[in-house]
């Protein structure tokens, strides 16, 4: 590749097209219509009101502190206003992302139930330059080889091993476990004290 090649690429990637196409903001802000301020109300509370308990949930599938949840509900939403291009897109934690985060780091001090939440901060900033450079380098197409299959299984593995998480809160027993075989083996012998 020769360096007026390199050039053009570089003077094409730094264009005003393609920044307004990476930021979508600048296209759509100017030409807003105080109108759709109480739709956009609206919608903003709609979703908040549904973040809020899903982010409560999901801290507490990631074994952090509730306010970790809400950070984590709220951030995406305020990212994904200057980086958004779909307007039909729920954006932040997912139950599997919280199971991922929980098999990371350690106890926290003040409770041992909790872990440290500067390990779920550093997976997400490790995570989220991982993602800026697989979107500045085009890379999204490599999730096309990852099969169907597979995203299901791994799908289907984790809503069993939440589920299996959250029986000793229905039945009210407490016991040590993390994994799916130990929540089964700690329902199964701990069923005589449901509350």
């Amino acid at each position: 590749m020769e360096m007026h090649e390199i050039k053009e690429k570089v003077s094409d990637y730094c264009s005003k097209d393609t920044w307004k196409a990476r930021f979508p903001i600048s296209i759509w802000l100017p030409t807003y219509k105080i109108g759709y301020a109480i739709n956009d109300f609206v919608a903003g509370i709609t979703v908040a009101l549904t973040v809020l308990p899903q982010g409560l949930a999901y801290a507490s599938i990631a074994k952090l502190p509730a306010q970790y949840g809400l950070y984590s509900s709220f951030m995406g939403c305020f990212v994904y206003f200057f980086l958004g291009m779909s307007k039909d897109i729920t954006v932040g934690p997912t139950a599997i992302m919280s199971l991922l985060v929980s098999s990371y780091g350690t106890s926290n001090s003040t409770d041992d139930t909790l872990n440290d939440p500067a390990y779920a901060i550093t997976l997400a900033c490790i995570c989220g330059l991982i993602q800026i450079v697989i979107g500045v380098l085009h890379l999204g197409a490599l999730t096309s080889f990852i099969s169907a299959t597979v995203i299901s299984g791994f799908t289907t593995a984790s809503a069993l091993t939440i589920g299996a998480g959250q029986i000793k809160n229905l039945f009210g027993i407490s016991y040590e476990g993390d994994a799916f075989y130990e929540d089964i083996i700690g329902v199964i012998s701990n069923i005589t004290d449901t509350k």
